[in-house]
C-alpha cells in the first residue's frame, strides 16, 4: 500500500503492519486496496493514512472467511466432586470467621 504514495517511507512498513498483527489479513488486505483505490472519505489522498487511520480502517473491515482467532477458553470451575469435597471446609471457615468477627 505505501509503494502508492510517493512521499511515503518503505521503513514505515513494519510501525503499520505493528498496529495491525491482530487483525486477519483478509481485513488488512481489503484495507490496503481500499487507500490505494481512494475508495476511503480522506481529506487528500496524496499522502499515506495515519498509521492510527489505517488500523482502524482495518478493523472496521468485515471478516468473511473467519479466520479470526478463537476465544481463550475459560477454566469450567470445580466439577461436582470437587464442591462436594470442599463444603465441610467452606462451612468450617464461614463459622470461624463468623465466630471472630461478629462482634467488630
Amino acid at each position: 500500500m505505501l509503494l502508492g504514495f510517493p512521499d511515503a517511507s518503505p521503513e514505515a512498513a513494519p510501525i503499520y503492519l505493528e498496529a495491525v498483527i491482530d487483525v486477519p489479513a483478509e481485513c488488512v488486505e481489503a484495507a490496503c486496496r481500499k487507500f490505494m483505490q481512494g475508495r476511503i472519505d480522506r481529506r487528500t489522498h496524496a499522502f499515506p493514512p495515519s498509521v492510527a487511520e489505517f488500523a482502524r480502517q482495518c478493523r472496521s473491515e468485515p471478516v468473511i472467511s473467519g479466520t479470526r482467532l478463537p476465544a481463550p477458553e475459560r477454566p469450567s470451575g470445580p466439577s461436582d466432586e470437587e464442591r462436594e469435597r470442599m463444603k465441610p471446609r467452606v462451612a468450617a471457615f464461614v463459622e470461624e470467621f463468623s465466630r471472630r468477627y461478629q462482634g467488630s
